[in-house]
């Protein structure tokens, strides 16, 4: 997100949302993944929450491959990957 163009004030903004964006999804991800206290079954809760959303979790995987393969991205493509990544804190 850090790489995309912000020569405008608008391309500047729309950074500055994905990145508050992201930052929000990785926080969700975490709580449903880590819905213990114990730290000794920390590493269970996330093994369990992957095999309950395996299906989201392979997509988001083929997707993170698929953007690996651009040189760069555009807003276009972020608010695509967002877009799924919500799916998956959803899930």
């Amino acid at each position: 997100i850090k790489l995309l163009d912000a020569s405008s004030r608008w391309q500047g903004q729309a950074r500055e949302v994905f990145r508050e964006s992201l930052n929000e999804h990785q926080y969700r991800l975490t709580l449903n993944a880590l819905n213990t206290t114990e730290d000794d079954q920390q590493q269970s809760a996330i093994d369990g929450w992957c095999t309950r959303n395996e299906t989201q979790v392979a997509h988001w995987n083929r997707l993170i491959t698929d953007l690996r393969s651009y040189e760069s991205l555009d807003s276009s493509i972020v608010t695509v990957a967002l877009k799924e990544l919500d799916s998956l804190t959803r899930g």
